[in-house]
C-alpha cells in the first residue's frame, strides 16, 4: 500500500521536490529494493511513521493505519490545490 500511495502522489503531481525520500527505517534492508524510496517518502511527508523505528514491511496494515493513510494522503492533495 505504501509503493502504491507514493506512485498516487508523484502521479497527482504533488509537488515533492522539496522532499526528501531517505528512508530512515531500520529495518529497511527488509523491503522490496524498489519500495525503499517511495516508503521513505511517505515516511518524510508524515504519513508514515511506522513503531519503535521499524517499519514492519512484511506485517499487515490496520484499519487505523490505513485510515491515516488515507486521511494524510487527501489532506496533502487537498493543500496543493
Amino acid at each position: 500500500m505504501a509503493y502504491v500511495t507514493a506512485k498516487y502522489l508523484v502521479g497527482m503531481e504533488l509537488d515533492v521536490t522539496q522532499v526528501s525520500n531517505n528512508n530512515t527505517f531500520t529495518d529497511k534492508n527488509q523491503m522490496r529494493e524498489d519500495t525503499v524510496e517511495a516508503i521513505g517518502l511517505l515516511q518524510q511527508l508524515g504519513i508514515l511513521n511506522g513503531t519503535n523505528g521499524k517499519f514492519n514491511p512484511k506485517g499487515n496494515l490496520t484499519r487505523a493505519e490505513i485510515s491515516k493513510i488515507l486521511t494524510v494522503t487527501i489532506m496533502l492533495l487537498g493543500e496543493e490545490e
